[in-house]
């Protein structure tokens, strides 16, 4: 087994380069505010929270048991 945390993606962690679309992003955008950053194909949006969107679960690997694999579809991860 691994142990890790699953978290939502920050703002920092967002890749234009991706299939993913209409997503929540972990960063809010102010203390009490009832919105969120949402990913769309354009670009950074906002969006209630109590609206609909998916989620991408993320997870953190320790690179000291990463053996090898660049995280890809052709070419994952192999771990301890």
């Amino acid at each position: 087994t691994v142990d890790t945390k699953v978290y939502l993606p920050s703002i920092g962690d967002v890749s234009f380069k991706n299939d993913l679309d209409n997503y929540f992003i972990a960063t809010g955008i102010y203390k009490k505010s009832s919105s969120v950053y949402l990913y769309k194909s354009n670009g950074i949006n906002t969006k209630k929270v109590s609206s609909e969107a998916n989620v991408v679960p993320c997870i953190t690997i320790n690179k000291e048991i990463l053996k090898s694999g660049n995280g890809t579809k052709d070419n994952p991860y192999t771990l301890e």
